[in-house]
């Protein structure tokens, strides 16, 4: 009996207003995310009217009793449990609104909370003590899931016929081309046959066309996409390790990459090029810091083939090799390459291809090149402050930076800040919309940068900022924040499963009639039909004048691109075609007689 005595004697002398006030907040974050899990949203004025009040506060009470003697136990325990309810309820409501700024409003809630939880116990990732064959393990098997969901996404959206003609159907046709002439044309890009290195100038894709080769498919290039943006794991863990950080740091910088939504939203708008670009800068900055000189000539190399823009990268890797790095001529080498080669690629676009697309820069250089931004920069660089800072690219920037916990920026190396000048030239000074988005290609070469700026300035991160297990308090915000802003993307990518569900009637349909379609047959289709036909000598985008045999129109009243406004089978009646087949209003088939 006097054992049970000073046994309970002991647990209530541990009892705190600490204890008391963190019990209460956890158990009320917990009853009210519980509540929040029902269809109705909590953003509606009546989700209030259906919750009883008597029950949340007897549910939060009891549960505060139970976290209280939890905490009175173990605190350590109950500093854990606190942000996870928090980060519970904070997902629940992120889901229902798929908003970005309830995603800030919960972690700045979140914020104050780690600050009051760090101060009582050495809750985080950094603390974890773990054998190597764990880590890779646990990062195979997060790598694993995620590669899952989004070729499951990326195939469904495909076989929902809701992968529209620019860009899928356009890289659809030019791998076809590739595979059996070995030139990249295409005919739907523009309104004639021409090469697509007129347009972008990208030998990378000779690099993916043997896996293409095997499995001649549209379906292959989505797999082979989500593989290398994922591989890019690979590289940021060999560096975590070149830096020396801890195992449970090389966890959690690695689920960050792999849960990041900059990278994985890109993924649900088909397929593009600048995707590789992620996992080739990686192993760029991987071999810069190994000092391997033929690997950072060729992934250099490679990084230069995937697009004529990618030289910015390069050029700023190797300014910051000049001031920051002990490889100063390769440094040198790299930027006065990537600056020749950007020249004189896009001087060969102007002369012989399609042109460089500048226009996307026209607020701050109107109808001028690169002379002109340069100009810009230095005579007028307020414009470009200004272009920077609207609301969207403050949303863009919070939701690049608040999973990275803010790491990139967190260096006493100040010329190291150099890397961060691609994100704003690429993202925020453009008017571009899709340049400042995180569901476009815009992203992946500079995340590359803000990853390799992240595992590089964690090991100096105490001696920044000063005060207590700053590391471990960067760690889990960031974690809390790529759950809470990597919620709201996934909820805004959802629709794409519910699609694919409700309309697999309407696409069994669509795939039925195309197949009538005589596989040498030159086509004029609609948009989301385009990627499905392209495995042929002749495919037009349907604006696109020029004739042919068969004319495939989508009729679907619910597809969100309507990009045939007047060209209906009445249109194409008068033109001399003869209506084949038409089911509903989901596809109609003519053809020249």
């Amino acid at each position: 009996m006097s054992t049970v005595s000073g046994f309970l004697k002991n647990i209530f002398s541990r009892f705190s207003p600490f204890i008391l006030a963190l019990s209460a907040f956890s158990a009320f974050c917990a009853v009210c995310g519980g509540y929040a899990c029902q269809k109705l949203s909590f953003a509606e004025l009546k989700y209030a009217e259906r919750i009883p009040l008597p029950r949340l506060i007897l549910l939060t009470l009891l549960l505060t009793v139970l976290l209280s003697a939890l905490g009175m136990w173990r605190r350590h325990l109950l500093c854990r449990v606190a942000p996870l309810c928090a980060l519970f309820y904070g997902i629940v409501c992120c889901a229902h609104t798929a908003s970005f700024y309830t995603a800030f409003g919960f972690l700045i809630l979140l914020a104050i909370l780690l600050i009051c939880v760090l101060r009582e116990d050495g809750i985080a990732a950094d603390a974890i003590r773990l054998p190597r064959w764990l880590t890779v393990t646990v990062i195979a098997l997060f790598a694993a899931a995620m590669a899952a969901y989004l070729i499951s996404a990326a195939l469904m959206r495909y076989f929902a016929y809701n992968s529209p003609c620019y860009d899928f159907g356009i890289f659809a046709q030019m791998f076809h081309s590739m595979r059996t002439t070995g030139v990249p044309v295409t005919t739907c890009e523009r309104e004639e046959a021409m090469s697509h290195f007129a347009v972008h100038v990208s030998p990378i894709f000779y690099l993916l066309l043997p896996f293409y080769m095997i499995l001649p498919r549209p379906e292959t290039l989505l797999v082979l996409q989500v593989i290398g943006v994922l591989s890019g794991v690979i590289p940021l863990y060999l560096l975590t390790r070149h830096f020396k950080l801890s195992e449970g740091q090389s966890i959690a910088l690695c689920l960050l990459y792999l849960g990041c939504a900059a990278l994985s939203g890109g993924i649900f708008y088909d397929f593009h090029e600048n995707k590789f670009l992620t996992v080739l800068i990686l192993w760029l900055m991987w071999s810069i810091e190994r000092r391997k000189l033929p690997l950072t000539v060729l992934f250099a190399l490679l990084t230069l083939s995937v697009k004529e823009d990618a030289a910015i990268y390069v050029l700023f890797i190797g300014l910051w090799m000049i001031l920051c790095h002990r490889d100063k001529w390769m440094g040198l080498i790299l930027s006065v390459g990537s600056a020749g080669y950007f020249l004189a690629v896009t001087k060969w676009l102007s002369e012989h291809g399609d042109g460089v697309m500048f226009d996307r820069f026209s607020n701050v250089i109107g109808h001028g090149g690169i002379r002109d931004l340069i100009h810009t920069a230095l005579t007028n660089p307020a414009l470009l402050l200004h272009e920077c800072m609207n609301a969207e690219k403050l949303v863009f920037g919070a939701c690049i930076l608040l999973p990275l916990g803010f790491l990139p920026l967190m260096t006493k190396k100040l010329p190291s800040l150099i890397l961060i000048c691609p994100m704003v030239i690429v993202n925020l000074i453009s008017d571009y919309t899709y340049q400042h988005s995180l569901n476009f290609q815009y992203t992946y070469g500079v995340m590359a940068l803000l990853f390799y700026l992240s595992a590089a300035n964690l090991p100096h991160v105490a001696d920044f900022v000063t005060g207590f297990r700053t590391r471990r308090a960067l760690l889990c915000f960031a974690l809390c924040a790529s759950a809470l802003i990597g919620t709201v993307q996934i909820r805004n990518h959802s629709a794409v499963f519910h699609y694919y569900s409700e309309r697999q009637e309407d696409s069994a349909v669509i795939t039925e009639v195309l197949s009538v379609i005589p596989k040498d047959a030159s086509v004029r289709s609609s948009s989301m039909f385009a990627a499905h036909l392209a495995q042929r000598e002749e495919l037009y985008y349907l604006t696109n004048e020029k004739d042919a045999e068969y004319v495939a129109l989508d009729l679907r009243p619910y597809i969100s691109i309507n990009s045939a406004r007047g060209y209906d089978v009445e249109y194409f009646e008068r033109l001399g075609y003869e209506l084949i087949i038409q089911v509903d209003d989901i596809i109609a088939l003519l053809k020249k007689p």
